[in-house]
């Protein structure tokens, strides 16, 4: 249903742009033609294909000046994207040894980035834990320490990694804000589709350190984005268990919910220290992936059905 959705709404949005840039093709081709009468429409569509060919090979169609896409700078650049599988596909290997190594490249490259990425977060995280712990040996309880770490977070990563750079890309690619914004999110997210691609204008002279700006930028981004995501996942895993929870509540009979009540009466939650607390739990030390807390969820319930056939055992 959200893939169709989507599919419609991007083709009300999209198809009639193209519709159009399609009519000013066939108009410019008319054009060409009756500027240049001996000039034969087989002729054009030849000049277009050579053209086409070329560019499809990364070389520069318009202007003098020629831009060197394999380079050392914009060879780090497709290596990173490479690695990160954000994958711009505005530069790819065109020979067989190239592609070759490119499949070798990414087979180990690939998890070695993400293992990295994986390590910056668990720094990151352990920098929000470390806060959390200090805000509440300062007093503030466990709801406001978490609300708090959880609003610097978000609006750390939001800003430095989504808000701000756009204005870094206008003045030094003269896109707009929203060509900026769109850029962050695709390459943050790794869709990578390539239309936009920061440091790579032949006519432009960036600065020395802008490409080590874009990557490290890059970096630090996709690190937030995986907690970020991590812990979008790790709301709806507890969502579904809360939920589960009050389904099962709802079917227990009076005398089952009599000892329910009971049982929890009897054992009290102590209130955590500030050494225990962890404000966000998918940074803890202990890395858990969506299997292991759908598994976890399974035992909570299987465990759930034996206690309470137990129970009523008991009661027989």
């Amino acid at each position: 249903f959200y893939l169709s959705v989507g599919a419609a709404i991007f083709q009300v949005l999209e198809e009639p742009n193209w519709k159009l840039a399609a009519k000013q093709y066939r108009d410019q081709k008319d054009k060409i033609l009756e500027d240049h009468p001996c000039l034969s429409k087989e002729e054009l569509d030849r000049i277009l294909e050579v053209v086409s060919d070329a560019a499809g090979q990364g070389v520069t169609i318009t202007g003098r000046k020629t831009f060197n896409n394999w380079n050392w700078p914009n060879a780090v650049i497709f290596a990173a994207t490479v690695i990160t599988t954000i994958g711009y596909g505005n530069i790819a290997p065109k020979t067989p040894s190239g592609r070759v190594f490119c499949i070798f490249y990414g087979l180990f490259g690939v998890p070695l980035c993400f293992t990295w990425i994986s390590e910056l977060g668990k720094f990151f995280g352990g920098r929000a834990k470390h806060l959390g712990q200090y805000l509440t040996r300062k007093g503030f309880s466990l709801r406001k320490a978490q609300f708090t770490c959880t609003a610097i977070f978000l609006l750390w990563g939001v800003l430095v990694h989504l808000v701000l750079p756009p204005f870094v890309f206008m003045s030094q690619e003269g896109w707009t804000y929203i060509e900026g914004l769109y850029f962050s999110f695709v390459t943050l997210t790794t869709i990578g589709f390539g239309d936009l691609v920061a440091g790579v204008e032949p006519t432009k002279e960036y600065p020395t350190l802008y490409r080590y700006f874009v990557e490290v930028w890059i970096y630090l981004g996709l690190a937030w984005l995986s907690l970020f995501f991590n812990w979008k996942v790790r709301m709806v895993i507890e969502a579904h268990k809360a939920l589960k929870k009050r389904r099962k509540l709802r079917k227990l009979s009076l005398e089952e919910m009599r000892h329910y009540k009971e049982s929890h009466k009897a054992s009290p939650r102590l209130p955590p220290s500030p050494e225990d607390l962890n404000i966000f739990s998918f940074m803890s030390k202990k890395q858990e992936g969506y299997n292991d807390l759908i598994k976890q969820i399974g035992n909570a319930g299987t465990n759930g059905t034996a206690g309470s056939a137990n129970k009523k055992m008991k009661d027989i």
